[in-house]
């Protein structure tokens, strides 16, 4: 079977992200509704050493849509503030939505743990949103979170001769157990595949990685699921791989006298004349429609074809007359 990456790596979902995040939407009087996910992803300190203190900003993840009718080509203000402990801390976001992340302005602790703060440990617990455009009044609202165990960093599907890897790293964890990859032929409907035991608590990068040694026919789809020690479990995202039907390699005649033609091969790839021991014969690359043989002695030979960009080798048998 070959195995065709679709998506690999996908902009993370905030259930796991971050370390926290909030949700909230606004709805305008034109018929239009904005939805807003915002959440801080992680502290970025100006020193790695802070006896003193130290000035930090906050890196803010957002994913901001719009729905329903007469829906503006941008807001005309939309920006917040992150409160970490007694400190309100300003950020900006893009007037017209999208998803990505902005650091926040500058601010300092008196704490001294600059080289492993995270969100959590600087208490950031709160979001408020200024928002103003067509048909929404100028406001701010409220939009709490709880925080989360796991920062994820990435989630990704490779194809690996006939397997699926799947790869993922975290930034940080807190009473964490273990991880889930849960498989589904349509995305809808999951079975458990495979698990994998969590850091329980860390603030270093955490790499994992699994395989699905049998994929399923089609599109795969793969999901990270995370649980708590207490047994909490957070949905993570989402990647899929598509596996193809291996193409059949096929000769044209057969038997054949002077040429033939391959069925199952593009031009570019490798052919190879081998006998029914395996030794080679002749090699080189498919240039053309058909392969000239009439240099062979009559018998039985295989044809062997390596694909340029896969890799993946197919054999057929042909009778030289």
């Amino acid at each position: 079977m070959i195995l065709r990456r679709t998506f690999i790596t996908v902009a993370l979902t905030l259930v796991l992200s971050g370390m926290a995040f909030s949700q909230c939407s606004v709805t305008s009087a034109n018929g239009y509704t904005v939805h807003l996910s915002v959440y801080p992803q992680a502290i970025v300190p100006a020193s790695m050493s802070c006896p003193g203190g130290y000035n930090y900003r906050v890196r803010m993840g957002y994913t901001i849509t719009f729905s329903g009718s007469n829906i503006p080509s941008s807001l005309w203000t939309l920006q917040g503030r992150v409160t970490c402990g007694s400190t309100s801390i300003f950020f900006d976001l893009p007037n017209n939505g999208g998803s990505g992340s902005v650091l926040s302005s500058n601010d300092w602790t008196a704490m001294t743990n600059c080289a492993t703060a995270t969100p959590a440990s600087l208490g950031c617990t709160t979001v408020r949103i200024e928002i103003h455009g067509p048909g929404i009044a100028s406001q701010e609202i409220l939009c709490g979170f709880s925080p989360l165990p796991v920062e994820l960093l990435t989630f990704t599907a490779e194809p690996d001769d006939g397997s699926v890897r799947l790869r993922w790293s975290t930034a940080t964890e807190q009473d964490n157990d273990h991880f889930v990859i849960d498989r589904s032929a349509d995305g809808d409907a999951y079975t458990e595949l495979l698990k994998m035991p969590g850091a329980g608590n860390s603030q270093h990068e955490q790499v994992y990685a699994v395989a699905d040694e049998r994929p399923l026919p089609g599109v795969s789809y793969y999901r990270l699921r995370q649980v708590d020690r207490d047994g909490t479990t957070t949905l993570g995202p989402t990647v899929a791989v598509t596996r193809e039907r291996e193409r059949t390699l096929m000769v044209h005649p057969n038997p054949v006298r002077e040429r033939f033609s391959l069925e199952g091969a593009e031009p570019g790839g490798l052919l190879e004349i081998l006998t029914p021991a395996g030794e080679r014969i002749s090699s080189g690359r498919l240039a053309g429609a058909s392969v000239p043989v009439g240099f062979l002695a009559p018998g039985l030979y295989l044809v062997r074809y390596t694909d340029p960009v896969t890799f993946v080798q197919r054999t057929a048998r042909f009778v030289r007359e």
